[in-house]
Protein backbone atom coordinates (compact mmCIF):
# COMPACT_ATOMS: atom_id res chain seq x y z
CA UNK A 1 0.00 0.00 0.00
CA UNK A 2 2.74 2.08 1.15
CA UNK A 3 4.54 1.48 -2.59
CA UNK A 4 1.33 2.19 -4.44
CA UNK A 5 1.13 5.87 -2.69
CA UNK A 6 4.44 6.74 -3.35
CA UNK A 7 4.34 5.96 -6.93
CA UNK A 8 1.59 7.76 -7.40
CA UNK A 9 3.16 10.71 -6.03
CA UNK A 10 6.35 10.05 -7.62
CA UNK A 11 3.40 10.31 -11.21
CA UNK A 12 2.11 13.22 -9.90
CA UNK A 13 4.72 15.15 -9.40
CA UNK A 14 6.90 13.87 -12.93
CA UNK A 15 3.74 15.42 -14.41
CA UNK A 16 4.20 18.51 -12.89
CA UNK A 17 7.74 18.84 -13.48
CA UNK A 18 6.63 18.31 -17.62
CA UNK A 19 4.13 20.88 -17.37
CA UNK A 20 6.51 23.33 -16.15
CA UNK A 21 8.38 23.60 -19.13
CA UNK A 22 5.25 22.93 -21.60
CA UNK A 23 3.42 26.11 -19.73
CA UNK A 24 6.64 27.85 -20.20
CA UNK A 25 7.41 27.23 -24.02
CA UNK A 26 3.39 27.87 -25.00
CA UNK A 27 4.16 31.52 -23.61
CA UNK A 28 7.23 31.83 -25.40
CA UNK A 29 8.32 32.88 -28.99
CA UNK A 30 8.77 29.58 -30.04
CA UNK A 31 5.29 28.45 -30.53
CA UNK A 32 3.93 27.54 -34.16
CA UNK A 33 1.78 31.18 -33.78
CA UNK A 34 4.04 32.95 -32.32
CA UNK A 35 4.50 34.91 -35.37
CA UNK A 36 0.71 35.16 -36.41
CA UNK A 37 -0.79 38.58 -35.54
CA UNK A 38 -4.46 37.06 -35.24
CA UNK A 39 -5.51 38.19 -31.76
CA UNK A 40 -5.11 35.31 -29.39
CA UNK A 41 -5.82 37.35 -26.07
CA UNK A 42 -7.77 34.38 -24.77
CA UNK A 43 -5.07 32.40 -24.91
CA UNK A 44 -2.84 35.05 -23.04
CA UNK A 45 -5.50 35.16 -20.51
CA UNK A 46 -5.80 31.19 -20.34
CA UNK A 47 -2.23 30.75 -19.73
CA UNK A 48 -1.33 33.42 -17.30
CA UNK A 49 -4.30 31.92 -14.97
CA UNK A 50 -2.47 28.41 -15.65
CA UNK A 51 0.26 30.06 -14.46
CA UNK A 52 -1.54 30.61 -11.15
CA UNK A 53 -2.27 27.14 -11.05
CA UNK A 54 0.62 25.73 -11.26
CA UNK A 55 2.19 27.86 -8.70
CA UNK A 56 -0.90 26.56 -6.27
CA UNK A 57 0.58 23.04 -7.31
CA UNK A 58 3.80 23.52 -6.38
CA UNK A 59 2.80 24.59 -3.56
CA UNK A 60 0.53 21.68 -2.31
CA UNK A 61 3.07 19.38 -3.32
CA UNK A 62 6.10 20.76 -1.41
CA UNK A 63 3.28 21.22 1.53
CA UNK A 64 2.73 17.75 1.53
CA UNK A 65 6.50 16.67 1.32
CA UNK A 66 7.27 18.53 4.36
CA UNK A 67 3.96 17.12 6.15
CA UNK A 68 5.32 13.40 4.98
CA UNK A 69 9.05 14.40 5.20
CA UNK A 70 9.94 11.11 7.43
CA UNK A 71 7.67 8.66 5.24
CA UNK A 72 8.95 9.72 1.71
CA UNK A 73 11.70 8.45 0.02
CA UNK A 74 14.16 10.67 -1.96
CA UNK A 75 13.29 9.27 -5.32
CA UNK A 76 9.69 10.74 -4.74
CA UNK A 77 11.18 14.35 -3.99
CA UNK A 78 13.14 14.12 -7.32
CA UNK A 79 10.80 15.24 -9.67
CA UNK A 80 10.26 18.56 -6.94
CA UNK A 81 14.20 19.19 -7.30
CA UNK A 82 13.82 19.19 -11.10
CA UNK A 83 10.76 21.34 -11.80
CA UNK A 84 12.51 23.98 -9.26
CA UNK A 85 15.96 23.69 -11.25
CA UNK A 86 14.18 24.04 -14.47
CA UNK A 87 11.71 27.13 -12.87
CA UNK A 88 15.03 28.69 -11.97
CA UNK A 89 16.46 28.61 -15.59
CA UNK A 90 13.32 29.54 -17.24
CA UNK A 91 13.76 32.63 -15.17
CA UNK A 92 17.09 33.52 -15.62
CA UNK A 93 17.16 33.11 -19.32
CA UNK A 94 13.77 35.47 -19.11
CA UNK A 95 14.45 37.85 -17.61
CA UNK A 96 17.94 37.86 -16.12
CA UNK A 97 20.69 40.37 -17.57
CA UNK A 98 22.98 37.40 -18.01
CA UNK A 99 20.13 35.28 -19.98
CA UNK A 100 19.10 38.30 -22.30
CA UNK A 101 23.03 38.13 -23.17
CA UNK A 102 22.94 34.98 -24.26
CA UNK A 103 19.51 35.27 -26.04
CA UNK A 104 21.58 37.96 -28.27
CA UNK A 105 24.56 35.34 -28.92
CA UNK A 106 22.18 32.39 -29.99
CA UNK A 107 20.18 34.71 -32.39
CA UNK A 108 23.10 36.82 -33.77
CA UNK A 109 22.73 35.34 -37.24
CA UNK A 110 19.16 35.58 -37.29
CA UNK A 111 19.23 38.90 -35.58
CA UNK A 112 21.60 40.49 -38.13
CA UNK A 113 19.91 38.65 -41.01
CA UNK A 114 16.58 40.31 -40.26
CA UNK A 115 18.42 43.95 -39.63
CA UNK A 116 20.08 43.65 -42.73
CA UNK A 117 16.64 43.30 -45.17
CA UNK A 118 15.94 46.78 -43.96
CA UNK A 119 12.35 48.26 -43.17
CA UNK A 120 9.85 45.88 -43.06
CA UNK A 121 6.77 45.50 -41.35
CA UNK A 122 6.24 41.55 -41.56
CA UNK A 123 5.98 40.19 -38.48
CA UNK A 124 9.20 36.79 -38.15
CA UNK A 125 11.17 34.93 -35.56
CA UNK A 126 14.49 36.31 -35.15
CA UNK A 127 16.27 33.29 -32.95
CA UNK A 128 14.56 33.79 -29.82
CA UNK A 129 13.28 37.20 -30.58
CA UNK A 130 9.95 38.15 -32.25
CA UNK A 131 10.34 41.04 -34.18
CA UNK A 132 7.18 43.24 -35.13
CA UNK A 133 8.37 45.85 -37.49
CA UNK A 134 12.10 47.34 -38.74
CA UNK A 135 12.86 50.84 -38.41
CA UNK A 136 15.90 53.15 -39.62
CA UNK A 137 14.76 56.46 -37.87
CA UNK A 138 17.71 58.11 -37.53
CA UNK A 139 20.29 56.23 -40.63
CA UNK A 140 19.71 52.97 -42.80
CA UNK A 141 22.74 51.53 -41.32
CA UNK A 142 21.39 51.59 -37.76
CA UNK A 143 18.25 49.61 -37.48
CA UNK A 144 15.57 49.28 -35.12
CA UNK A 145 14.30 45.78 -34.46
CA UNK A 146 11.03 46.29 -32.55
CA UNK A 147 10.20 43.79 -30.38
CA UNK A 148 6.27 41.76 -29.64
CA UNK A 149 5.70 39.34 -27.74
CA UNK A 150 2.97 36.48 -29.01
CA UNK A 151 -0.45 35.99 -29.07
CA UNK A 152 -1.16 38.45 -31.95
CA UNK A 153 -2.45 41.59 -32.90
CA UNK A 154 0.89 43.27 -33.22
CA UNK A 155 1.39 43.44 -29.56
CA UNK A 156 4.93 45.45 -28.38
CA UNK A 157 6.81 45.75 -25.41
CA UNK A 158 8.27 49.01 -25.56
CA UNK A 159 11.56 47.54 -26.83
CA UNK A 160 13.77 47.41 -29.80
CA UNK A 161 17.17 45.80 -30.62
CA UNK A 162 19.36 48.10 -32.44
CA UNK A 163 23.16 47.10 -33.42
CA UNK A 164 25.32 50.07 -33.90
CA UNK A 165 28.69 48.16 -31.61
CA UNK A 166 30.49 50.16 -29.15
CA UNK A 167 28.63 53.35 -30.11
CA UNK A 168 25.32 54.49 -28.38
CA UNK A 169 22.85 54.56 -30.99
CA UNK A 170 21.56 57.67 -31.72
CA UNK A 171 18.00 58.33 -31.41
CA UNK A 172 15.09 61.31 -32.72
CA UNK A 173 13.65 61.41 -29.69
CA UNK A 174 16.22 61.42 -26.33
CA UNK A 175 13.72 62.16 -24.21
CA UNK A 176 12.08 59.20 -25.20
CA UNK A 177 14.51 56.60 -25.49
CA UNK A 178 17.10 55.29 -23.27
CA UNK A 179 19.36 52.29 -23.84
CA UNK A 180 21.39 49.58 -22.91
CA UNK A 181 24.16 47.81 -24.13
CA UNK A 182 23.30 44.18 -23.85
CA UNK A 183 25.71 42.00 -25.96
CA UNK A 184 28.34 42.08 -29.04
CA UNK A 185 27.25 45.62 -30.70
CA UNK A 186 23.69 45.13 -29.83
CA UNK A 187 21.85 47.51 -27.76
CA UNK A 188 18.25 47.36 -25.95
CA UNK A 189 16.22 50.61 -26.66
CA UNK A 190 13.17 51.21 -24.04
CA UNK A 191 10.86 53.84 -25.13
CA UNK A 192 9.64 56.00 -22.37
CA UNK A 193 5.73 55.97 -24.09
CA UNK A 194 4.60 59.45 -23.34
CA UNK A 195 2.09 60.65 -26.06
CA UNK A 196 3.57 63.91 -25.94
CA UNK A 197 7.02 62.24 -26.51
CA UNK A 198 5.40 59.81 -29.16
CA UNK A 199 4.66 61.81 -31.91
CA UNK A 200 8.06 64.25 -31.67
CA UNK A 201 10.17 62.26 -34.14
CA UNK A 202 13.24 64.52 -35.27
CA UNK A 203 15.17 62.34 -38.10
CA UNK A 204 17.19 65.29 -39.00
CA UNK A 205 17.97 65.99 -35.62
CA UNK A 206 18.99 62.67 -34.43
CA UNK A 207 21.32 62.45 -31.31
CA UNK A 208 23.20 59.83 -29.35
CA UNK A 209 21.22 58.05 -26.88
CA UNK A 210 21.28 58.20 -22.99
CA UNK A 211 23.00 55.39 -21.80
CA UNK A 212 21.43 52.98 -19.20
CA UNK A 213 23.75 50.37 -16.95
CA UNK A 214 21.28 47.85 -16.23
CA UNK A 215 18.07 46.12 -17.95
CA UNK A 216 16.07 46.91 -14.34
CA UNK A 217 16.54 50.52 -15.38
CA UNK A 218 15.01 49.93 -18.62
CA UNK A 219 12.27 48.53 -17.19
CA UNK A 220 11.52 50.95 -14.91
CA UNK A 221 12.15 53.82 -17.69
CA UNK A 222 9.27 52.11 -20.07
CA UNK A 223 6.85 52.16 -16.85
CA UNK A 224 7.63 55.43 -15.71
CA UNK A 225 6.29 56.48 -19.26
CA UNK A 226 2.67 54.28 -19.00
CA UNK A 227 1.94 55.75 -15.86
Amino acid sequence: MRRSIERRSALRRWLFCLAVPLWAWSRSTLTPWAVSRAPRLWLYDALYYLGFALLAWALAEVALAVFQRRRERAVTLLPLAVAAGLASAILWWTYSESGLRMQIRVSANDLHRVAGAGHGDVRQRAGVFLVDTVRAPCAAAEPWLWLGRPHGAGTGINRALVFSGLAVPYTPQRDAYAFWPVADGWWMAYQHARRDLAAADTPNRCARGRVLHSHRQGMAWIARGRR
